[in-house]
C-alpha cells in the first residue's frame, strides 16, 4: 500500500486503488540494435530500441543546438489497425515531452554534434504509456552505455471525488477530476511535475505528490534489479 488514506475499492481489472500494474521486462530482445528493452504491463506492450549513435557531420546539417550537443529525437510507432480516433493521446506531443526529458538527463554535451533515435513501439495500450516509454528508455539508454544523470521514472495519478487512484487506466482517467503526471530521477532528488489536469487545491496536490514520489521511488528500485 502507498498511501494509508486511500481507499481500496476493488477495479475493474482486479486490482485496487494503490496497486500498480505488474511489471516484465526484458533486454536484448532486438538483435540489429545496440539497446533494446522489452515493456510488458497488465495493459501495455512496447520495444524500445536504440539502433547507435548517429554522427551528424557524416548526414549534412544538424538539428543539434548551437552548442552542437546530441539531439535526442523519439519515434513513437503505432500498429496500422489503430487509426487516429482511436488514440487517445497527441502522438508528437508526446514524442516531444519524452525528448525534453531525455535531453535534460543524458549528458548531450558528452555526445558532440551526434543525433540519437530512439524507436518506441507500442503494440497494445490502454493506460497512458508516458510512465512506462520513460522507464523503458532509461533503461534501454543504460543498456546501451549512454550516460545519464540518473534512472528516470514517471508516476501517473488521479483524482476522483475525493480518492487518489495510481496508474490509471485510459477508461478510468476520464472519470477523473485531476490528474497528474511525475518524473522523478531519484538519484539526484530531483522532481518535475509533467503534466497537471483539472484544479488541484492545495491539500490534494501534496497528497497526490507525495504519492507520486513513493511511486517513482518503487519503480526506482525495480530499473536498479534488472540493471
Amino acid at each position: 500500500m502507498l498511501v494509508d488514506s486511500l481507499a481500496v475499492d476493488t477495479r475493474k481489472d482486479g486490482r485496487n486503488n494503490q496497486d500498480l500494474q505488474e511489471i516484465y521486462l526484458e533486454k536484448g530482445v532486438k538483435r540489429d540494435c545496440i539497446s533494446s528493452i522489452y515493456l510488458e504491463t497488465n495493459h501495455l506492450k512496447m520495444i524500445c530500441s536504440i539502433k547507435g549513435i548517429i554522427n551528424q557531420t557524416q548526414i549534412g546539417k544538424s538539428k543539434a543546438d548551437d552548442a552542437g550537443n546530441m539531439d535526442v529525437v523519439v519515434n513513437i510507432l503505432i500498429p496500422s489497425y489503430y487509426n487516429d480516433g482511436k488514440i487517445p493521446f497527441n502522438k508528437i506531443s508526446l514524442e516531444l515531452q519524452l525528448e525534453e526529458l531525455f535531453s535534460k538527463n543524458i549528458f548531450i554535451e558528452k555526445y558532440p554534434r551526434t543525433k540519437l533515435a530512439i524507436n518506441l513501439e507500442i503494440f497494445e495500450f490502454s493506460c497512458n504509456i508516458l510512465p512506462f516509454a520513460a522507464m523503458a528508455m532509461t533503461l534501454a539508454l543504460n543498456d546501451a552505455n549512454i550516460e545519464q544523470k540518473g534512472l528516470i521514472t514517471c508516476a501517473n495519478l488521479i483524482l476522483t471525488g475525493s480518492t487518489v487512484i495510481v496508474d490509471p487506466t485510459y477508461e478510468e482517467e476520464k472519470t477523473a477530476d485531476a490528474k497528474i503526471i511525475f518524473g522523478c530521477n531519484v538519484d539526484l532528488q530531483e522532481n518535475n511535475l509533467l503534466i497537471q489536469n483539472g484544479y488541484l487545491e492545495e491539500t490534494d496536490y501534496k497528497k497526490l505528490i507525495g504519492t507520486a514520489i513513493k511511486i517513482c521511488e518503487a519503480y526506482n528500485k525495480l530499473l536498479i534489479s534488472k540493471l
